[in-house]
């Protein structure tokens, strides 16, 4: 009877054991998925792209295959890995754009980013993006994203062209992006050309 007893107690240990094992497994998987789900770019809440649009290379068969082959191409030297992967990654991105398969473009800039979020590149690309998928929002703050990485004219002027086509109805942000684009770029002329029937 104490033989029984003292097995029990040993099976109860043992068991005790394995869920211990096999709860730390758990969490660990938990947290790894949880690292890896990570996004360096999230659309806003409520925006839903619609990811098919025609796409600049979907006119002909020729450029079709043009787009496909140069993606092939893309994808063999991220195997390789003989360039850099933010920008294989982002040209892999642009070639799928001109296809029109805008969630394989969305993928592939993430995965830019998930290689490097501290250029400005992608986010710009991410905004002219969402734009084509009806993500105004969400291009907003792609744009927004490329502008803090790279105090550029162009990036300035490509938030403020987004404004002006999505939310022209925000006069006082529009000014105040032409205000502050001046500021950084005093002798851009086309900034100035640009900001003169809006700043009176």
């Amino acid at each position: 009877m104490h033989f029984l007893l003292k097995h029990k107690q040993v099976a109860s240990i043992g068991v005790g054991v394995l869920v211990l094992i096999a709860l730390g497994v758990f969490f660990v998987v938990a947290a790894q998925k949880n690292s890896n789900d990570n996004s360096p770019f999230s659309l806003v809440a409520g925006e839903t792209p619609v990811w098919r649009f025609e796409g600049a290379y979907e006119a002909t068969d020729a450029l079709r295959t043009k787009a496909e082959n140069t993606i092939k191409d893309l994808q063999q030297q991220l195997r390789d890995g003989s360039y850099s992967e933010y920008l294989l990654d982002v040209g892999i991105a642009g070639q799928y754009e001109l296809l029109g398969q805008g969630k394989k473009s969305y993928e592939y800039l993430l995965k830019a980013l998930r290689v490097n979020n501290t250029r400005a590149l992608a986010y710009s690309n991410m905004g002219n993006l969402l734009q084509k998928v009806k993500a105004p929002r969400s291009a907003l703050v792609a744009y927004e994203e490329a502008l803090k990485r790279s105090d550029t004219v162009q990036n300035r002027i490509l938030l403020i062209t987004h404004l002006e086509s999505f939310f022209p109805e925000n006069t006082a942000r529009i000014k105040k992006e032409y205000d502050e684009a001046l500021t950084a770029h005093p002798n851009s002329t086309l900034l100035k050309n640009r900001a003169a029937s809006v700043i009176q």
